[in-house]
């Protein structure tokens, strides 16, 4: 069986590959394997789902970076729609 290529975004030089989701608004990026030791594997999301949780989530959301908490996607930015393009757009825009 052949192995699916995961998803990954790269964003301001750093590549990700999950998030966690609260399930509500929070969505926190998961950047290396040091951190994947530090979260329970059943709380990790494929980067490819991103886009269409982003769109069923809370109009609250964000994203952030998980070890750092830096923000990529800032809370009211009234982003609709996500992908590389769009958080390397708003990440632009925060710093």
């Amino acid at each position: 069986m052949k192995n699916k290529k995961v998803k990954v975004f790269r964003i301001d030089g750093k590549k990700y590959g999950n998030f966690i989701y609260d399930g509500c608004h929070k969505f926190y990026l998961v950047k290396d394997k040091k951190e994947l030791e530090t979260i329970d594997c059943n709380d990790l999301i494929r980067m490819d789902a991103l886009p269409s949780i982003w769109r069923k989530s809370c109009p609250l959301r964000f994203i952030n970076e998980y070890g750092t908490l830096k923000t990529i996607i800032p809370q009211y930015s009234g982003v609709h729609e996500t992908s590389k393009d769009v958080c390397e757009r708003n990440l632009s825009a925060t710093v």
